[in-house]
């Protein structure tokens, strides 16, 4: 998505048809590929910096397969390069994560929706 005009556009249908989900459970072991621990691992800010994944593929299927078995990782958001992101591992349908939905709701009604749309710079288009 392009910004017009310094926002983006996004079509009402887009945003209501959207929902925020709250979980509930253990906690997750989730590996952190930000910061000098992705440094001393000897990566950059290449993971996240581009549209191309063949690098974030390779980095994802790595910490999949280390035996500490983490349920996923953290790193830089591409889009939001001050915030971060999470990628979660499902191994096993059958074995699914420690983890369940405790609720849902339409994203236009969640407490922080306006704010974030203002900070995001999203407009709806109607």
């Amino acid at each position: 998505m392009v910004p017009e005009n310094g926002h983006f556009v996004v079509p009402e249908s887009e945003i209501t048809r959207r929902f925020a989900i709250a979980f509930e459970g253990d906690d997750l072991q989730l590996a952190n590929l930000t910061g000098t621990n992705l440094l001393v691992l000897g990566g950059n800010g290449e993971l996240t910096g581009t549209s191309h994944y063949s690098l974030s593929k390779k980095w994802a299927a790595a910490v999949a397969a280390h035996p500490a078995n983490a349920d996923g990782f953290i790193y830089m958001s591409r889009r939001v390069n001050d915030s971060v992101a999470v990628v979660l591992f499902e191994r096993d349908k059958h074995a699914p994560l420690p983890m369940r939905m405790r609720s849902a709701m339409p994203l236009h009604q969640h407490p922080d929706f306006l704010a974030t749309m203002q900070a995001l710079r999203v407009q709806p288009e109607a």
